[in-house]
């Protein structure tokens, strides 16, 4: 942790600190793996609904965190996950893991191969 002190902080100087400085600061705890995301893993947003963003994903998983016991897990009988990601545009941003979807690798690469030419 950083020497930010976030009770004198703005909001807006709150959420300029990095995603993973944030999660940390509110309890979340570092995991290595969820559901087949890992760090460097391609991924998108469920709400991301562009044929790009199917093929390739939108972003990079930067960090993967976990709190426990939260209010969340507590009332949907789920475990409290965040994904950080840095986002195709420059953005570092984090989503709740149900919004996250894994693109894979092969899909990644196949697409890729028509766009050169390879198929």
């Amino acid at each position: 942790m950083s020497d930010f002190d976030y009770a004198t902080a703005t909001l807006t100087e709150q959420l300029a600190r990095p995603v993973a400085e944030q999660l940390e600061h509110a309890g979340y705890k570092p995991i290595v793996e969820f559901n087949g995301i890992t760090v460097g893993a391609r991924v998108r947003n469920d709400g991301e609904q562009f044929p790009r963003a199917f093929r390739e994903g939108t972003g990079t998983v930067t960090g993967i965190f976990e709190k426990t016991p939260s209010y969340w897990a507590q009332t949907y009988g789920s475990r409290d996950i965040e994904v950080a990601v840095q986002h195709d545009d420059g953005r570092e941003r984090s989503w709740q893991s149900y919004r996250t979807c894994l693109v894979s690798q092969q899909a990644i690469d196949f697409h890729r191969g028509i766009r050169n030419g390879e198929f």
